[in-house]
């Protein structure tokens, strides 16, 4: 399996237990969860390659957030497969692995709306 550069790659819990000048040395294993922001020149590798990476690794909630189309598709892994949600542009999508977490689509999606209508 292909390795990724993540920004962010830790369970968050474990990131808080670890000495502050050790962090980055110490994160090892899948993340809890993974969001994707597509680009039409990445879009079709990173829904389905990508998918099926972090499907294989064990992460817990994948997000594919689609500024274009202006939706966000949840999955959550539940007994070995992802279970899929696809949010519009407005609302709130929960993230599962954070409970009581949620995002603001309409906030989410705000600044690429901005750009298309100046």
């Amino acid at each position: 399996m292909e390795e990724y550069r993540q920004e962010i790659r830790y369970t968050y819990s474990d990131y808080l237990s670890w000495p502050e000048d050790e962090r980055w040395e110490l994160i090892v294993g899948a993340p809890d969860m993974v969001a994707e922001i597509l680009s039409p020149s990445t879009a079709a590798r990173d829904t389905l390659y990508k998918f099926n990476c972090c499907l294989e690794a064990g992460v817990r909630e994948h997000w594919i957030v689609d500024p274009d189309r202006r939706t966000v598709s949840t999955y959550i892994l539940t007994g070995g497969q992802y279970i899929a949600k696809v949010y519009g542009d407005s609302g709130h999508a929960p993230v599962s692995i954070l409970p009581g977490c949620e995002i603001d689509l309409e906030e989410l999606f705000k600044h690429n709306a901005t750009e298309e209508n100046p």
